[in-house]
């Protein structure tokens, strides 16, 4: 059984007060069932809001994310699309 796995986390890692999102894919092509998954890093990249308006519109990686075989607009707007959606989600929601 294969394991893929997608982390997302945010922070203001340049100190300017516009938070980047990063977005890492792991992977590992056999993992049996009844042990831990110990998945690869096969890809990063960081998500910018170049305008400072909570919109990302910049990406850093060009990695092949659909499967083309190479790395173009749709790559681009899988990547985006994960960053607006994350960032619209409170981390007050998991205070306390």
């Amino acid at each position: 059984m294969a394991y893929f796995e997608i982390r997302i986390s945010k922070g203001d890692v340049d100190g300017d007060d516009k938070p980047e999102v990063f977005v890492e894919f792991y992977y590992q092509k056999d993992t049996p069932v009844d042990t831990l998954p110990n998945p690869e890093l096969k890809s990063a990249s960081v998500i910018y809001s170049s305008k400072a308006n909570g919109v990302y519109d910049t990406v850093s990686d060009k990695a092949d994310l659909d499967g083309s075989g190479n790395h173009d607009e749709a790559d681009t707007k899988i990547l985006l699309d994960l960053a607006n959606a994350f960032a619209k989600v409170s981390s007050k929601s998991f205070e306390g």
